[in-house]
């Protein structure tokens, strides 16, 4: 079977079923490009971007235990669809490990929140890594968390614009506030004042800073999260697209010896990008002072 035979579908004008997601493992549908989307009929639809063979396909209804129907998808959208709904399953399971072990254990005081490796395994510590890997993979801004009556919203800001991740039971909560604050040198205890801190984050072996804060609400504590992309390249001014002429007039007031240059723009706009051009303007044989 062929892509030409089959029928396409476009990932993000259709709504995926997060049940379905979850009936094919993680780790097949990474390996193998692909995402199951919707049942009709005791049959599973899947996306994929490659021909399906039929060991595949026998693999597929075995673990489904269905019929499966394939449909050719964009490789970019495939990949982008099973970060964005693995990251919800993962974070369900933990949220659901947590709340089995609460029936068991008095977790009131939160884990005992250490940097060994086998923290990573404790499901808390999971469904933070994937909310931040989620945010980054999505380009997000910033991540909030914001506590209502009955749950707390997880929302990315992208491209200014704030969208809704997932959310989480108030009963757990805390626990995720207390990891965040580890993680921010700040001081678990206190809840009833403003925090700020900052989080170093390694990501697909790439490095990231958060800068995090915490703001007392009669309903919780609230996060805000702001995490700051490392450009690994320096842009020329002349790319940053400016006018000819504002470059030229940038250029010769960097000239001066004296004087100061105020640049103001939203979150994102490219504030830092267009000093660290500046600098890099600069840095011939001057010595620079930053501050």
């Amino acid at each position: 079977m062929s892509n030409e035979e089959l029928e396409y579908i476009d990932l993000e004008s259709i709504n995926i079923q997060d049940e379905m997601v979850k009936k094919i493992p993680e780790n097949i549908a990474r390996e193998n490009c692909l995402i199951a989307v919707k049942e009709q009929e005791q049959c599973l639809y899947i996306v994929i971007n490659k021909d399906p063979d039929i060991l595949l396909k026998d693999e597929l209804k075995f673990i489904s235990n269905r019929d499966v129907k394939f449909f050719y998808g964009d490789k970019n959208k495939i990949v982008d669809a099973i970060n964005t709904y693995y990251c919800k399953c993962s974070v369900e399971k933990a949220i659901k490990t947590i709340k089995i072990e609460k029936k068991f254990h008095d977790v009131k005081n939160g884990y005992e929140f250490t940097n060994d490796e086998s923290l990573q395994e404790a499901p808390v510590v999971k469904i933070i890594n994937s909310i931040i890997n989620m945010a980054i993979s999505e380009k997000a801004s910033d991540i909030h968390l914001e506590p209502f009556q009955s749950d707390v919203l997880v929302r990315f800001r992208i491209d200014g614009i704030i969208s809704c991740f997932t959310r989480i039971p108030k009963d757990i909560y805390p626990l995720v506030c207390t990891r965040f604050k580890i993680m921010a040198s700040m001081d678990i205890s206190e809840k009833r004042v403003p925090q700020d801190g900052k989080i170093k984050y390694v990501y697909e072996n790439k490095n990231y800073d958060f800068r995090i804060s915490t703001l007392p609400t009669i309903l919780g504590e609230k996060i805000v999260i702001r995490i700051l992309y490392k450009s690994e390249d320096i842009k020329v001014l002349d790319s940053l697209g400016f006018l000819k002429n504002d470059v030229e007039a940038i250029k010769n007031m960097l000239k001066n010896s004296h004087g100061i240059i105020l640049i103001t723009g939203p979150t994102g706009s490219g504030k830092s990008t267009t000093l660290y051009s500046m600098l890099d303007t600069l840095n011939k044989e001057e010595k620079i002072l930053q501050v």
